[in-house]
């Protein structure tokens, strides 16, 4: 029950600023699909009973107090990250943490030197490989 309102917490804190990368930056175009894929990817991976999420949680809420002190919105958005991948399996988490990569604006600004058609293609990899990789730690 406290992961699931950690993740509220977290998500209403990170998404304004998301949703202002991805419907002003032509290069988080796609951002919206792969944030989609991945919470579909989520839920598919959740894990109703597992314990082990303290530290994860702990994590993201360590992440989310030091964004609203900073002023980061990366740091907001890794909080996501860390509170979304602590309802799933823990074989699927690492896994599910890079696809989550894709759709963070700070990989977009990391490769804005490359052409577009690059940038997309590899969004694309990382989300796909990610979530196939997810998909399969997690049924093992």
């Amino acid at each position: 029950m406290t992961r699931w309102v950690i993740l509220a917490l977290v998500a209403i804190s990170a998404l304004p600023s998301l949703c202002d990368a991805w419907f002003s930056a032509p290069l988080d175009r796609f951002g919206p699909l792969f944030f989609a894929l991945w919470l579909a990817a989520l839920y598919a991976a959740s894990d109703g009973e597992n314990r082990s999420t303290f530290y994860w949680l702990l994590s993201a809420l360590l992440s989310l107090s030091l964004s609203v002190v900073t002023h980061l919105n990366v740091l907001a958005h890794l909080a996501l990250v860390l509170a979304g991948v602590s309802t799933v399996r823990c074989s699927a988490r690492v896994p599910l943490s890079l696809a989550a990569v894709s759709w963070l604006p700070v990989l977009s600004w990391l490769l804005k030197d490359l052409p577009y058609g690059a940038i997309q293609g590899l969004k694309s990899g990382v989300c796909f490989s990610g979530l196939l990789l997810g998909w399969r730690v997690s049924r093992e």
